[in-house]
């Protein structure tokens, strides 16, 4: 299928989407104050918010003499990151061929035939790093501090974890694994990996790709803006929204699929935003399945 987003720093697809996630994420920031890890269950420090505005009441989090203080360390790390997958990733990503995903098992007719052999791109990988159960959630390429083996404090009681950091019922563990099993099981899941609609014909003049120019004419109409010379598409927040690209937009994740062409794909940040205090890190609200509705025609 040609180069697959998902292989490492040295792909130009790499480099585009992280200068459009860090676009997005500085839109976000000068926004407000909704889109401030700090406040989330992604802070996972001594810091973790007794409970957010929206709700983020906190399951996971060090506690006790010691515990560390630092917000990004858990995902991020300044120097000797362990994957290419996210940048400055701490932690050791799977292959992008290793899951078992909606659409390369339960493929329908209207999905693209090469489903069968669906990759997950890196942004995906990342996610899944935490979330398909099989690392513990301390698991780190460097821990907070020079030269430091551990971290200090433990995890806070009564939230289901272990003192090694595994989530026994409170972590979103979507591939249904435990440390020691594979957690490649996202049959139950919205398909990621998968392009958008089915695909288009692409061509350099695209810029709103409308619907009935995709596979599937199911699904709303794109938009697309350009980053280091490469398309990014994305599905623009029905209502409500600021004109133009956004961390409130459903993002989707350019890959060159040879030749000169690309194609966007949906992955796990297409839909969530990790950094963003809002319910389930949704880009777009859950309240009247408007996430599901700014894609899909219903």
């Amino acid at each position: 299928m040609g180069t697959q987003f998902g292989k490492g720093l040295a792909q130009v697809f790499h480099r585009a989407t992280y200068a459009a996630v860090l676009a997005v994420g500085a839109l976000g920031l000068m926004q407000g104050a909704d889109a401030q890890v700090v406040d989330t269950k992604h802070n996972l420090s001594a810091t973790a918010p007794a409970a957010g505005s929206q709700g983020a009441t906190r399951v996971n989090y060090y506690t006790g003499a010691g515990a560390t203080t630092q917000v990004c360390v858990f995902c991020h790390t300044p120097h000797g990151a362990a994957s290419a997958a996210a940048p400055l990733w701490q932690r050791v990503v799977k292959a992008d061929n290793y899951y078992q995903t909606y659409g390369s098992v339960n493929a329908s007719p209207t999905m693209e035939a090469d489903q069968a052999n669906v990759t997950v791109g890196s942004v995906s990988l990342a996610c899944l790093s935490c979330h398909d159960g099989t690392q513990a959630i301390n698991t780190m390429a460097n821990k907070p501090g020079s030269g430091n083996n551990a971290l200090g404090g433990d995890w806070a009681a009564g939230n289901n974890l272990t003192n090694s950091g595994l989530s026994t019922t409170s972590m979103a563990n979507l591939g249904g694994g435990t440390v020691g099993t594979d957690g490649k099981d996202l049959q139950n899941d919205h398909p990621i990996g998968i392009k958008y609609a089915g695909g288009f014909t692409y061509s350099v003049s695209n810029g709103v790709v409308t619907n009935n120019a995709f596979a599937d004419t199911a699904f709303r109409s794109t938009s697309s803006t350009v980053v280091n010379n490469v398309p990014v598409w994305y599905v623009e927040k029905a209502a409500g929204n600021v004109a133009g690209r956004d961390k409130n937009d459903i993002q989707l994740y350019t890959r060159s699929t040879g030749g000169g062409n690309y194609q966007p794909y949906v992955e796990c940040a297409s839909c969530h935003d990790p950094h963003a205090n809002a319910e389930l890190f949704m880009r777009v609200p859950v309240a009247g399945s408007e996430i599901c509705l700014t894609c899909h025609i219903k």
